[in-house]
């Protein structure tokens, strides 16, 4: 079980195309359990505060995430792995799913995301 918490800071850019800092607070939960025959079952809980531009709150602009993954060890070296992960932005928020060399894009205000990923890991 991990608990991590993280102050954002960052530049935003406005729909008018003004510049302004942005900030938010993000909590997350990560946890695993191994269960029984090679098998490895995980998940993840995350929160986003509403984000303050310029010190002034933006309503609704928050958001909540969770996780469900298993993984299946199929050797010392090679695991098989399955994850889904749910992204719920409230009216205002635009938070996407986003990873190694891509980004799902930024949603609409408000609108959820969701994604899928299967993979196979070898370490040589």
């Amino acid at each position: 079980v991990s608990v991590q918490y993280a102050k954002r800071d960052r530049t935003v850019t406005t729909a008018a195309g003004a510049v302004t800092k942005g900030e938010e607070d993000v909590i997350a939960l990560t946890g695993q359990y191994a269960l029984a025959g090679g098998w490895i079952l995980n998940g993840t809980y995350g929160k986003a505060s509403d984000r303050k531009d310029n010190n002034v709150t933006v309503a609704n602009s928050g958001a909540t995430a969770w996780g469900l993954g298993v993984v299946k060890t199929l050797s010392t070296r090679t695991h098989a792995l399955f994850h889904y992960r749910v992204i719920d932005n409230k009216a205002a928020g635009a938070y996407g799913l986003a990873g190694g060399n891509y980004q799902s894009g930024t949603p609409a205000a408000g609108a959820d995301s969701k994604g899928w990923g299967i993979g196979l890991v070898h370490n040589f």
